[in-house]
C-alpha cells in the first residue's frame, strides 16, 4: 500500500488533514483497519481508505470509496483516472454481490474483457459478445454468441477472426452462414471468384452487381434473371433476346411498359394471339404507333382476320391520302383489302402507293395480277420477324 506523502521539512504547522493521516497510518500498521480508513477518509486519502475497508473484509465499503476515488481522478488531476481503482471496485462488487454496478464502473473504466468475463460468467451471454465485438475478440464473441444460441451472430464475428488474420476465402464462407452476403460477395469478388460473387450478390439483393458479375462469368439467363429481380426489366427482356428467348423478352418487355417490344418479341416467338393484345396497347404518341399499326395489320392477315387488319389501318390512317410517312399502311390496307376479295378497292390503293413509289415492295406485281382479274387464294403465311422485310401473303 502507498500513503500519501507525509509533509516535509519547512512544511509549516500540522494541519488536521495531516494530523489525521499520520493516524491512519499508526493504526494501518497496527491492523487496525476500520480505524485507518475512517482516519484516511477524514484525511481525504480515500483510495487508502478504501484499501483499508478492503483488508477490514467491508467489500461494498472499499469498492464504493475505489468508484470515488476513480471518479475525482477522472474529474481533474495531471495523473489522469485512475483505471486501477475502477478495476478493483468492479472486482469488490462483483465480490460482494453487486453485478451490475460493477460491470458499471468497469465500463467506465475502460475494462471492457473484464466486464464482459464477468457478464459472461453470469450467463448474460449476448451483452458480453456485444463487448467482446467491441474490442475485436472476435474469436471471443463468437463462442458467447454461440452459448446466446445466435449462430448467426457467431458466423459472422468468426467472420471478423478470419478477416483479420488474412483468411478472406475462410470470412466469405462465414459471412455467408451469417447471411451478410454483401460481404461475402465482395470478398469473392476480390478472389476473382466471380461465380460466386455473382450469387452472394444476389443472395444480398443487389441486383445490378449480380447481373454485372454473372455477365462477367458469362452467364447471361442469369444476369437477365437477376435483371428482372432488381425491376431492370428491358435489360432483362435484351438479354433474352439475345439468348433467343422470345416468350422471355416478350413478358419482360410487358413488364417494363414497353408493348411494342414486347408485342414484337411475341409475334416472333409465333404467338400471334398475344402479340396484337399487346400492339393494340401501343400509346398514340409513342414514336413506334405506325409500326405497331403496320405490325398489327400483317397479324390480322396471318391469323385470317384481313377484316380486322383493314379497320385497324383505317382507324388510323383516317381520310389522310398515301404519302411517304404512310406509304406503308396504305400498302397494307390494299393487301388486307385484297385479301377479303375486294380487287377494285386493292387495285386502286396498290396503284396510289406505285404513284409515290414505283418500286415499293411488291405493289407492281399484285397490282398487275389484280388487273388482270387473278385474285390469290392461299392461307396465310407466318410474320417475318420484325427487325426484316415485313413480307405480305402473296
Amino acid at each position: 500500500m502507498s500513503f500519501p506523502p507525509k509533509p516535509g521539512p519547512g512544511a509549516g504547522p500540522v494541519t488536521l488533514s495531516a494530523a489525521s493521516l499520520e493516524v491512519a497510518r499508526k493504526h494501518f500498521a497496527q491492523g487496525q483497519w476500520a480505524k485507518a480508513a475512517e482516519a484516511f477518509l477524514r484525511a481525504g486519502a480515500t483510495r487508502s481508505a478504501a484499501e483499508s475497508w478492503e483488508r477490514a473484509g467491508e467489500l461494498k465499503r472499499a469498492a464504493e470509496l475505489y468508484e470515488r476515488h476513480f471518479a475525482d481522478t477522472s474529474t481533474g488531476g495531471s495523473g489522469g483516472p485512475d483505471r486501477n481503482a475502477a478495476l478493483r471496485a468492479g472486482q469488490l462488487y462483483a465480490r460482494g454481490g453487486d453485478p451490475d454496478r460493477a460491470v458499471e464502473v468497469l465500463l467506465r473504466g475502460q475494462h471492457i474483457i473484464a466486464a464482459a468475463s464477468l457478464l459472461e460468467s453470469r450467463q448474460s451471454y449476448a451483452a458480453a459478445a456485444e463487448l467482446f465485438a467491441r474490442i475485436d475478440a472476435h474469436d471471443r464473441a463468437a463462442e458467447t454468441w454461440t452459448r446466446a444460441g445466435e449462430p448467426l451472430k457467431a458466423a459472422l464475428q468468426r467472420g471478423e477472426a478470419a478477416l483479420r488474420a488474412e483468411r478472406p476465402a475462410e470470412a466469405a464462407v462465414h459471412f455467408l452462414e451469417g447471411h451478410d452476403y454483401y460481404r461475402a460477395a465482395e470478398l469473392y469478388e476480390g478472389l476473382g471468384r466471380v461465380p460466386e460473387a455473382a450469387a452472394s450478390f444476389e443472395a444480398a439483393g443487389a441486383f445490378a452487381e449480380a447481373a454485372e458479375a454473372y455477365l462477367r462469368a458469362g452467364d447471361r439467363r442469369r444476369a437477365a434473371l437477376a435483371l428482372e429481380k432488381g425491376g431492370q426489366y428491358q435489360r432483362a427482356a435484351e438479354l433474352f433476346e439475345a439468348l433467343g428467348d422470345r416468350p422471355q423478352a416478350a413478358r419482360l418487355h410487358e413488364a417494363g411498359g414497353d408493348f411494342f417490344r414486347s408485342g414484337q418479341a411475341a409475334a416472333q416467338a409465333g404467338d400471334r394471339k398475344r402479340a396484337i393484345a399487346l400492339l393494340q396497347r401501343v400509346p398514340t404518341g409513342d414514336e413506334r404507333y405506325l409500326a405497331a399499326t403496320e405490325l398489327l395489320a400483317q397479324l390480322f392477315i396471318d391469323s385470317g382476320l384481313p377484316l380486322l387488319g383493314a379497320e385497324r389501318l383505317q382507324l388510323v390512317l383516317g381520310d389522310a391520302p398515301p404519302a411517304r410517312d404512310n406509304l406503308s399502311l396504305h400498302y397494307w390496307l390494299a393487301v388486307c383489302r385484297e385479301q377479303l376479295g375486294d380487287a377494285h378497292a386493292a387495285l386502286d390503293l396498290y396503284q396510289k402507293v406505285l404513284a409515290l413509289d414505283f418500286g415499293y415492295r411488291d405493289a407492281s406485281e399484285r397490282a398487275q395480277r389484280l388487273a388482270a382479274g387473278r385474285v390469290p387464294q392461299r392461307e396465310p403465311s407466318p410474320p417475318a420477324p420484325p427487325e426484316r422485310q415485313l413480307t405480305p401473303p402473296g
